[in-house]
């Protein structure tokens, strides 16, 4: 894998927009007893090189339930089969590439904004399940995150933005990160939300000998479209603008919303 200049992001803002049900992962924390399911296909390619080629096609489970008055839990799994072609040579490989689980409490809120801490915990990744090369790590993630996020409401649309930032310790091989993730978005209407992510991971530099050290800036565009007071269905792409460590990729992805 070739590895490019490294790259630095300055200032990370994270912009979510709040639909019938909130975006997922926002500062929000769910009402006692609301459950929240998103059910997602991705297909995952790194750009083609010359010798090298990684193709991932993947499902994704995530969930939120609100279990206490400003606290909520979650988790997601992610489940794939993967083809990589590295010169001559061509494999594949199938597995869990994810898997990881939540607490979200409500620190403040008032009428137009929101703080959260989320503490989450995640279990190794393996390259023989099907995970990118540059990703795996031999041993657990931990992270503590915090999130904030405000109602801007500008007429005649609806705007909300967020912010959050977060450090993962890797205690494995691979680095430590911080992590400055955000979203943007509008809601012109009641059938349709548009949504502009940012995500940034970069590694702090104490990697060991093979493991994960790398820095990745992602920007995920999507639109979610409500079919019914209960479900809503999204759509979009992630395209990896800069890295280092790492060939850049990108992945479309297509899913299912739904509150209970």
């Amino acid at each position: 894998m070739k590895s490019g200049p490294r790259q630095s992001l300055t200032a990370s803002i994270a912009i979510a927009v709040l639909f019938v049900v909130p975006a997922i992962a926002a500062p929000w924390t769910r009402p006692q007893g609301d459950i929240f399911v998103e059910t997602r296909v991705d297909y995952f390619r790194v750009n083609p090189q010359t010798d090298f080629r990684f193709e991932r096609l993947e499902t994704n489970q995530y969930l939120e339930v609100g279990v206490f008055p400003q606290v909520m839990i979650g988790g997601k799994l992610s489940y794939g089969q993967t083809w990589v072609t590295d010169g001559g040579t061509s494999f594949s490989a199938s597995g869990v590439s994810e898997f990881e689980g939540f607490v979200q409490h409500t620190v403040l809120q008032n009428s137009t904004g929101v703080v959260s801490v989320k503490a989450s915990g995640a279990i190794p990744r393996s390259i023989d399940a099907g995970v990118r090369t540059g990703l795996s790590n031999d041993g657990p993630d931990a992270e503590l995150r915090l999130l904030g996020g405000f109602d801007i409401k500008p007429l005649p649309w609806k705007l909300f933005v967020t912010g959050e930032t977060a450090y993962r310790r890797r205690f494995g091989n691979g680095s430590d990160e911080v992590r400055l993730d955000g979203l943007i978005g509008v809601q012109p209407s009641e059938q349709w939300l548009f949504l502009g992510e940012a995500m940034g991971s970069f590694a702090v530099g104490n990697a060991e000998d093979g493991g994960a050290d790398y820095d990745v800036v992602r920007l995920v565009p999507s639109a979610i479209y409500r079919l019914s007071s209960r479900y809503s269905l999204r759509a979009g792409a992630s395209f990896e603008v800069a890295t280092r460590n790492l060939d850049p990729g990108r992945r479309v992805f297509i899913g299912l919303w739904a509150e209970f």
